[in-house]
């Protein structure tokens, strides 16, 4: 199916799953939705943002044709947009295209934390009535609490040219780090476990990544948890349980194409923000409470 063509009703009336990504800006959304995207099977826009269109949302059909345009990297300059030398296109993969839709989606990982229950529920009500019957399926990305947090709290603090340039030179060195206001560092500690709630609330799963359930009315979707360290210790295996249990084909060149843009090491934001050992140990204490961040530690590898 070519770019320049909107979705016919056989396409549409042939989709079988909707997904999204929800959780927390800087752990892994942004990566995780392009490779899905990647597939010939799946179409996943990047930041459409349902919780601010939901409103004006009144067909299906409209609203699959505007996940599809905003899923064409050509369309969106997020995919493009070269950060650190990298951008979230992938050269010869079936982004903006697709085979056979089997499934649709958008990755909103940034803006999914800021929603408040009633908005989330809201928005979860009218999608559900969209879809007409569509399930609808959860991935949340997970990375070190203490690096997301400080990234956090970096993209907060600074302008966007001095923060690029320190994410991307990493010239800050364990005698001199950012001095992030500790009021500031305090509040995205609490932003964090907000939408940790949220996760642990609308994402309830079996403890392994996946199965449950989302919301409090609906048995209709379900939910995994990806670690972003998994994906880039083992891309192929991360990718291969994301592909089954969204219900798509694993491709051998799809495989392949995932393995060559993940990063080969996740950066380590924490190094950059002086944290107070109070503060270590307010996280790693809120921490026990959510069975998908026991993994992590402020001194770990992860």
């Amino acid at each position: 199916h070519s770019i320049n063509q909107g979705l016919s009703k056989e396409v549409i009336d042939g989709v079988e799953k909707y997904v999204f990504l929800l959780g927390w800006p800087r752990s892994g959304h942004s990566i995780v939705g392009s490779l899905l995207n990647a597939h010939p099977d799946m179409v996943i826009s990047n930041e459409y943002n349902i919780r601010q269109k939901h409103g004006s949302l009144q067909a299906k059909r409209s609203f699959f044709n505007a996940l599809y345009e905003r899923s064409i990297p050509s369309n969106n300059s997020d995919l493009t947009t070269d950060v650190k030398g990298y951008t979230l296109d992938i050269a010869g993969s079936w982004q903006g295209r697709f085979h056979q839709l089997q499934v649709i989606g958008d990755k909103m990982g940034g803006p999914s934390s800021a929603m408040t229950s009633e908005k989330y529920e809201s928005t979860y009500k009218t999608l559900t009535e969209l879809l007409g019957g569509v399930p609808i399926s959860i991935v949340t990305v997970v990375r070190n609490p203490y690096d997301v947090i400080s990234t956090m709290a970096l993209y907060s603090q600074f302008e966007l040219e001095w923060k690029v340039k320190l994410l991307a030179t990493g010239k800050i060195s364990k005698t001199n780090k950012a001095h992030i206001k500790a009021k500031l560092l305090d509040s995205t500690i609490k932003n964090f476990f907000r939408c940790a709630d949220k996760v642990k609330r609308y994402c309830i799963t079996d403890g392994n990544g996946g199965g449950g359930g989302v919301g409090s009315t609906t048995t209709e979707s379900s939910c995994i948890i990806v670690h972003n360290i998994d994906l880039v210790q083992d891309t192929r295996e991360t990718v291969k349980k994301l592909c089954a249990f969204l219900g798509v084909e694993c491709y051998e060149f799809y495989l392949q194409q995932c393995q060559e843009k993940v990063f080969s090491e996740l950066s380590k934001s924490r190094k950059l923000v002086k944290w107070s050992q109070e503060q270590i140990n307010e996280v790693e204490r809120k921490m026990k409470d959510y069975h998908f961040l026991d993994r992590y530690s402020f001194h770990g590898d992860s």
